[in-house]
């Protein structure tokens, strides 16, 4: 009987017998497997070997020790009684691509990773590819001019913030941004600068420098892990920065570097001072992705600056509410965002008559109940940001929560 001749890929699945010797299938099973469709299309549902490749049918068991190999051009298995000695004909002159690849019959076990005891922590992000070229001199020239902070006029200090705040979103330039104490400490009193004029330099339509700050803050460290460590690592000396507040006076950072909002300016809210927020929003929850500065965050009343966003009656504040709603949801209650629950709100809600709506209580246990009014007043409004977290917040603060919400100011305190 002449053979067809297939190039095919041949895949020997079998173990070789330790004594060489081709063995020969049983053929004593009774068991057959007709076609749902073709009744008389029937066969033996363990493999019936011969010295020439057959197709395997579905369903069919192939006994162990046979030849059996993969037909490309058909995509069925195939399979013989298998002489170790054998060449066959088909595979001649094939190149080395296309040639017979041996494998064990029985799957292999993983190899277990070996890894050295003093070997260094897996950094996910890689080797940050170090800058060359004039933008690198540019960049260098801009922060150092920042971190001098004192003896450099506007024009120049606007520039060097616009190509700070240009680079920023480049891992190596967020890490040396970040890893530059005194012009961190520079862009952080920026952000937190009352003033927010900038020089003639910068147009009407750019951004003042207190949000071309943050915005160099949240880019930096904005999906940078290493970048946000030497964040962290500076962070205590940060905290101890005096800055210049409204062109006079000296407050520690420590007092300023959560604070969002101006007191005195939420009756007057504007546009540039919403855009303000927002950055600072961003560069808040890009830092807070550190434990060490969101204990910190939680610590210094990080909470109620963010309830003071959301609290501003002013439609040009919405799209920084919805910033601000975003972190709180984002940061401490929906886990699917990478929420670390539990942290925040630590404390029951307070009764009615503490909240007072004249002079308001900002403390962690009002949330709910001013979440709630903002969602009551934006009933008609399913898409509001007020709905969704409102309703983490009471999934988070538990079914007691409502209850204890709805007293009123006749209630025992």
């Amino acid at each position: 009987m002449v053979r067809r001749i297939l190039t095919v890929l041949a895949v020997s699945l079998a173990a070789r017998a330790s004594s060489g010797a081709a063995q020969e299938p049983a053929t004593g099973d009774g068991d057959i497997i007709c076609h749902p469709e073709n009744a008389v299309d029937c066969y033996h549902k363990i493999f019936q070997a011969t010295h020439e490749f057959k197709p395997v049918r579905p369903g069919q068991d192939i006994p162990s020790g046979l030849h059996v190999r993969l037909n490309i051009y058909t995509g069925e298995k195939e399979a013989k009684i298998n002489v170790p000695s054998e060449h066959d004909p088909a595979l001649a002159g094939l190149s080395v691509e296309n040639a017979v690849i041996t494998v064990d019959s029985e799957p292999q076990e993983p190899a277990g990773e070996h890894i050295r005891p003093d070997a260094p922590a897996y950094e996910a992000v890689g080797k940050i590819k170090e800058a060359v070229g004039p933008e690198a001199l540019q960049f260098s020239n801009s922060l150092a001019l920042l971190g001098k902070r004192k003896g450099v006029d506007a024009a120049g200090l606007d520039g060097a913030l616009d190509k700070l705040e240009e680079l920023s979103h480049d891992l190596y330039y967020g890490l040396k941004i970040s890893q530059d104490l005194p012009a961190l400490s520079s862009l952080f009193c920026l952000m937190n600068d009352g003033h927010l004029a900038s020089s003639k330099a910068v147009a009407a339509s750019e951004a003042p420098r207190a949000i071309l700050a943050a915005r160099t803050i949240s880019a930096a460290v904005q999906n940078n892990p290493p970048a946000l460590k030497a964040v962290e690592v500076h962070w205590p000396a940060l905290l101890k920065t005096k800055c210049t507040r409204d062109g006079s006076g000296h407050s520690p950072l420590g007092r300023l570097v959560f604070s969002i909002i101006q007191p005195d300016q939420e009756p007057r809210a504007a546009g540039r001072e919403s855009s303000l927020a927002r950055a600072k929003l961003s560069a808040i929850k890009g830092l807070i992705k550190s434990a060490r500065i969101r204990q910190d965050f939680l610590e210094k009343g990080g909470m109620r600056e963010v309830l003071r966003v959301l609290l501003v009656k002013d439609s040009l504040f919405a799209e920084a509410q919805v910033k601000a709603a975003n972190l709180v949801t984002d940061t401490f209650l929906d886990e699917n965002m990478g929420a670390t629950l539990g942290l925040w709100p630590a404390k029951a809600p307070a009764h009615v008559a503490t909240c007072d709506r004249e002079s308001p209580d900002l403390s962690d246990g009002c949330w709910r109940l001013w979440i709630e009014g903002i969602a009551e007043d934006n009933k008609f409004d399913s898409t509001h940001w007020s709905v969704e977290l409102l309703q983490m917040l009471k999934s988070r603060l538990g079914p007691g929560s409502e209850a204890q919400g709805r007293r009123t100011e006749n209630d025992e305190l």
